[in-house]
């Protein structure tokens, strides 16, 4: 049939995107199963993961879009013919395939995976549990070994149907963690395949990057709502992350300096115009992977971003009482074990034997017995402490700051009405039962006196 095109390239690009969101959220389910346990080995691996997936999906979107467009005519060209630029057939060409790569960018990897987190992680898993919480715990409208199918796919779920706990239904429910991996990949890959059209001659090469620009800023106010607001807070108390993706960042330098060669090619200056077909590929493979050899090798000798000095002497391993000087968390509130004990066990003590208890209690700034959970922190403060932290989470940067303002100075004239709106309601509700009950007692005593009568 007729290749592929026009609109066939937007649900591509819009395909795309969805897959790779999925397949993203899928590492991160089996990164745990596959042995890693360290948090910041295991975002080293999804990270990793995910840039390889999704660059090898689009990879090969990108190369069957381009085999395509250069097999469209009927012409002898191939793609290694894509270093000389000596006729308007081989410029159409490569406007084609830009053209193509366009549309699958716009809007499709650029927006719409990103547009999708919030529904496919967080909306429908939401509903979804909620749902299944409802038929199993609460209604039980279905017989019980369909209800024991039905718990197996909600998350938390204890072995019983009679009854789950309160804190396994906040752990059903609760959002999705703050993934600097995932954007991380997207960090690269999306840079990458806007650098892979700079070998191009099309003016969709300038308007990809002027939908990448205007990606930047999307994707800017998406981190302020998904990270600050949707996501669950997150410790990343490492530089591992970091590190491996400054080195994945000679990735797309490497393709701007391969595109450097095309041109150099193409313009006569790198190689002599007799030079085989097949040598100017090469050349620029090794380009490629010279540009990125050269990068980690001066991101690793000359940065060293895992030197060990880095670290002060003293903080390698700090005592528990100068940790909680400065963390609401310790070694005492983060072992639920000690946290069980002070909570229950010293409670059956006696009092002689309670005080004779000198091991610190497993609390935060205001004495309660608490565990510390990531995103909790407000437990761990007193009254006046939370009201300082309110207080200074007002940004000019933030909309909740004017939203709150707004809502406080509305307040006053809402209260108003609504007590005097609730006021009215009372007299017409009490003025409705009066006449209510007048006309029982009136059909009562009519009912009374023909009793009487008969």
């Amino acid at each position: 049939g007729n290749p592929a095109g026009g609109q066939m390239f937007v649900v591509s690009g819009f395909l795309l995107g969805w897959v790779n969101m999925l397949l993203c959220i899928q590492i991160y389910f089996i990164c745990h199963g596959l042995g890693v346990h360290r948090k910041d080995q295991g975002d080293v691996v999804i990270f990793f993961a995910n840039c390889a997936l999704t660059l090898l999906n689009n990879a090969f979107q990108i190369f069957v879009t381009a085999v395509q467009t250069f097999n469209e005519s009927k012409g002898s060209d191939d793609i290694t013919l894509f270093f000389e630029l000596r006729s308007l057939m081989r410029f159409a060409k490569e406007h084609a395939l830009a053209h193509d790569i366009y549309l699958l960018l716009m809007p499709g990897m650029l927006y719409t995976g990103y547009l999708m987190c919030p529904l496919m992680a967080g909306i429908l898993p939401y509903l979804w549990n909620m749902l299944l919480m409802k038929v199993i715990y609460v209604w039980q409208c279905l017989p019980k070994p369909l209800l024991h199918v039905l718990r197996m796919f909600l998350p938390w779920a204890p072995q019983s149907i009679d009854w789950y706990p309160v804190r396994l239904a906040e752990k059903g429910l609760e959002g999705m963690e703050l993934g600097l991996p995932w954007d991380y990949a997207g960090h690269i890959l999306l840079p990458s395949i806007c650098c892979a059209l700079l070998p191009i001659a099309s003016p969709y090469v300038w308007k990809a990057f002027a939908g990448f620009a205007g990606w930047t800023v999307f994707y800017y106010l998406w981190c302020r709502i998904m990270h600050l607001r949707f996501m669950r807070a997150q410790y990343y108390t490492t530089k591992r992350v970091d590190s491996m993706v400054n080195l994945a960042w000679g990735l797309p330098l490497s393709i701007i300096a391969a595109s450097w060669c095309v041109w150099a090619i193409r313009s006569g200056r790198l190689l002599a115009a007799d030079v085989p077909h097949e040598v100017k590929p090469l050349v620029t493979a090794a380009v490629f992977v010279g540009s990125f050899l050269l990068w980690c090798f001066s991101y690793w000798v000359l940065v060293r971003p895992f030197r060990p000095d880095d670290f002060k002497a003293g903080w390698l391993d700090p005592p528990v009482d100068l940790v909680a000087q400065d963390t609401l968390y310790s070694w005492y509130n983060c072992n639920p074990i000690y946290a069980l004990k002070c909570q229950y066990w010293l409670q059956d003590l006696l009092l002689d034997k309670r005080r004779a208890f000198r091991n610190p209690t497993a609390c935060g700034h205001n004495r309660a017995v608490r565990f510390f959970e990531v995103g909790k922190e407000y437990l761990f403060l007193p009254q006046e402490k939370l009201a300082a932290v309110e207080e200074s989470q007002n940004d000019w940067l933030e909309f909740e700051t004017y939203m709150d303002q707004l809502v406080l100075y509305l307040e006053g004239p809402i209260t108003a009405d609504a007590a005097k709106s609730l006021q009215s309601l009372e007299h017409e509700v009490s003025g409705a039962l009066g006449i209510i009950r007048e006309e029982v007692e009136a059909g009562w005593e009519n009912m009374r006196d023909s009793v009487s009568d008969a």
